[in-house]
């Protein structure tokens, strides 16, 4: 057997100049601590980082795997910073300021969508009420009738709201409220879900759904400018404009609850010493002249959801919707204090708090939305019941 030779060269030899150092790993260390030295005294990241990647080059299980090496060098960057500076701080903010503008404004859209879907739904259920009381009786119901008390409309479908037990109850005391809160009855009535708007967030008990009086808000001699109810019982049959054609009802803005500045749903007084047949140019006129000097206001519009009249559970058409032209008396207090509230003379026009426009309910039980900027023409032509308009669009 051949036996090899083991110089000073040899096997030990080797190991050991493959252990020592060589001039780059001194380098690496040299650039290490100095690393090192300027990460305790605050030194910049660009030093703190390469010294950071030599450390990292240096260690043989980072250089095995990639994962931990990008995790080391991340942790050694980082190691030396205690906070943001201002720059990133004011890029943050920025950042939060830009994504706030943007979602906020979506977010109220979404809950102004969400409720217009629901008054609609409110507007479907009466108009359900409606279809199921003129199946039992053969006829609209009553909203003008001196006979039991000028009771409105909405206390006639009450039963097909699952509500006849407040309906015995309304016809057994009566149905009397003043103007003014001397009568403490105005403030005593229930609060209906299936009456409110829940865009209206007024605090008192009433009605955002009112019954279409029509297009005239003086004259009411001529029976074709009329809504599609009455002082009495109407059948469909007197609707010859079509049921699809003419609306039955509308939203109209409540009156905050209890004393308040003046509110754009509250009722002007034009202040004529006596009510005078108006043209409804005239009575527009005579209203706006009010808002400019106006005699003390009606303040509960809305509130009294169980008398009829424009005080109660009406509206009227003679302008568009959300007009700028108030809501509107001709006569003043001193002819009215004291008398139930069932007055029919005045504008009270259909208003809401949803973005460009009303929600209406047609005669054939469908829900639209009107436009305020809806010609007047058009306005006035769907208000009828046998005014001749067939066909209109909007």
């Amino acid at each position: 057997m051949r036996r090899i030779h083991q110089t000073s060269t040899g096997w030990r030899g080797q190991e050991a100049l493959r252990m020592a150092p060589t001039e780059v790993d001194v380098e690496h260390r040299r650039l290490e601590v100095s690393g090192d030295r300027r990460e305790r005294r605050g030194g910049s990241h660009a030093t703190i980082a390469h010294a950071g990647a030599i450390r990292c080059a240096a260690d043989p299980a980072t250089r095995r795997d990639p994962t931990k090496r990008s995790a080391e060098f991340l942790r050694i960057l980082l190691r030396g910073r205690t906070g943001f500076t201002l720059v990133e701080t004011l890029v943050s903010m920025a950042i939060i300021g830009l994504l706030l503008s943007i979602t906020i404004p979506a977010i109220q859209s979404a809950r102004g969508s969400a409720r217009l879907t629901e008054c609609r739904s409110h507007l479907h259920e009466l108009g359900t009420a409606l279809s199921n009381y003129e199946e039992q009786h053969g006829a609209l119901p009553a909203n003008f009738d001196p006979r039991n008390g000028f009771r409105s409309a909405l206390v006639e479908i009450l039963p097909m709201l699952d509500q006849a037990a407040l309906y015995e109850t309304l016809v057994k005391q009566g149905i009397s409220s003043s103007y003014y809160p001397d009568d403490p009855a105005i403030w005593k009535r229930p609060v209906l879900a299936a009456l409110r708007c829940p865009s209206d967030q007024a605090a008192a008990a009433g009605t955002n759904y009112r019954f279409n009086q029509g297009t005239t808000g003086m004259d009411y001699s001529d029976l074709r400018v009329l809504g599609p109810l009455s002082y009495k019982t109407s059948p469909l049959a007197k609707v010859t404009d079509g049921l699809s054609n003419t609306v039955i009802m509308s939203e109209s803005l409540m009156s905050p609850a209890g004393p308040h500045a003046f509110h754009r749903a509250d009722v002007w007084y034009a202040g004529l010493s006596q009510s005078a047949n108006l043209s409804n140019a005239e009575l527009i006129s005579l209203c706006e002249a009010a808002a400019v000097n106006p005699v003390p206001t009606y303040p509960y519009a809305g509130h009294d959801w169980p008398v009829s009249g424009l005080g109660g559970a009406e509206y009227n058409h003679v302008v568009t919707p959300n007009s700028r032209v108030t809501n509107c008396r001709p006569d003043s207090p001193s002819l009215t204090r004291g008398t139930n509230h069932h007055w029919g003379s005045g504008i009270m026009k259909a208003s809401s708090y949803h973005t460009g426009g009303v929600n209406v309910l047609m005669l054939d039980g469908a829900v639209r939305f009107a436009s305020d900027t809806i010609d007047l023409g058009v306005w006035q032509a769907i208000s009828t019941r046998a005014g001749g308009e067939t066909g209109v669009q909007f």
